[in-house]
């Protein structure tokens, strides 16, 4: 592994923690600004972003176990989980 691709994982990692902070604020304001007006179209927005706040945390959470090296469990390593997280997405 060089430098250059040290430095493109640590800007992908920063990138998905903006995410997740983002979309938490973005929950919490939705949810807050629902419960304060008694909007359901409000709080569908708030809980979408909730569900986006959580697909963050699972995505960087599989972007760490695919760079692992394969082990006795996944013998081909962790890479896979990759598109099979896209597909729920």
């Amino acid at each position: 592994m060089d430098a250059s691709e040290d430095a493109r994982r640590l800007l992908e990692r920063k990138a998905l923690r903006i995410s997740i902070v983002g979309a938490l604020v973005m929950a919490v304001v939705g949810i807050g600004f629902a419960l304060a007006t008694r909007s359901d179209a409000i709080m569908l927005d708030g809980v979408f972003s909730a569900i986006g706040f959580l697909m963050a945390l699972l995505t960087l959470r599989v972007a760490l176990l695919a760079i692992q090296p394969d082990d006795d469990r996944f013998h081909f390593g962790y890479s896979h989980f990759v598109p099979l997280l896209n597909v729920v997405k």
